[in-house]
């Protein structure tokens, strides 16, 4: 079942991949339009940022089917609520790694237009998570999803309290 389900997430993550580095690439024809570029020193973290985002999000992805039996896709959503790993820190370790994945590739490539797709991703990530995801597994999962959303932090990653 597991091994299935590995599978199946390195399917969905493939073509989410894909998928968003064609709309980064497709956004970044918009920069010459805009007329502003992020400074020329922002490049090289942009490129740290980067490769921490996209070993974040790698690692993060692989989680689901391993502890959840489920994968990224919330159509294929998992079976289990997990807590454990990065779940511990942050609710959604995904949407964090890749927004900060395509925070990483606007600095790296100097792309306004990237930065502002990150943004919008954000922010419709966010609505996703608030008006459906949220709602979803609080039915699916109950108190256990309750008291998981008192103790860790949708957005921002912190360390776990003693008693979690």
């Amino acid at each position: 079942m597991r091994a299935f389900a590995l599978v199946r997430t390195l399917a969905y993550a493939l073509v989410f991949f894909i998928a968003w580095g064609w709309a980064a690439e497709a956004v970044r024809r918009l920069d010459p339009a805009i007329g502003v570029k992020p400074p020329s020193w922002s490049s090289p973290p942009g490129y740290v940022v980067l490769a921490v985002g996209l070993v974040l999000l790698v690692a993060f992805v692989l989680v689901l089917p391993l502890r959840g039996l489920g994968t990224p896709a919330p159509f294929d959503a998992s079976r289990r609520l997990i807590v454990s790993g990065p779940y511990r820190f942050v609710r959604n370790p995904i949407y964090v790694a890749g927004v900060l994945t395509l925070v990483g590739y606007a600095f790296a490539v100097r792309s306004v237009a990237v930065l502002m797709l990150a943004a919008v991703t954000w922010l419709a990530v966010h609505a996703l998570v608030v008006f459906y995801e949220e709602p979803h597994l609080q039915r699916i999962f109950g108190g256990s999803y309750a008291q998981y959303l008192t103790e860790v932090s949708r957005w921002l990653p912190r360390r776990p309290r003693r008693d979690a």
